[in-house]
């Protein structure tokens, strides 16, 4: 069993010998599965906190752990705060007029949670430049 698996890392290799392009678009297939991993956890423990949107701030926070190296429970942690900052903006803009309900849910939650998220957890520009090449 272990010679099977050496074999699956090995033909994904181009420098190997036993390189097929086959194994190689499967284990970029599997890598992208994987890269997604965590964005979609970090939504739907946004969603369960705080329904419909807070998933798409729970996505976004969790696209941000990814790519900052965060990992799991950095998604777990971008998550919980991406749920209660859309809890907290429901309570805040709930003076808001009725005639906003529809696009408060798909569109003001999102951009203002967003913002925070970004501003409170990663700042991808500042961050970005401070990365060792």
């Amino acid at each position: 069993m272990p010679f099977l698996l050496l074999f699956g890392i090995y033909s994904a290799d181009p420098k190997h010998e036993t390189y097929h392009p086959f194994a190689a678009y499967l284990k970029s297939i599997g890598g992208l599965g994987f890269s997604l991993m965590v964005p979609i956890l970090a939504a739907f423990i946004a969603d369960s906190i705080a329904r419909r949107p807070g998933m798409v701030v729970g996505f976004i926070g969790g696209l941000l752990a990814n790519d900052g190296g965060a990992g799991f429970l950095g998604g777990i942690i971008a998550g919980f705060a991406a749920g209660y900052i859309i809890l907290l903006l429901q309570f805040l803009l709930q003076k808001l007029p009725a005639s906003l309900d529809g696009l408060k849910s798909i569109f003001i939650y999102p951009v203002i949670g967003i913002f925070f998220l970004n501003r409170g957890c990663h700042d991808p520009a500042v961050s970005s430049n401070h990365r060792a090449k």
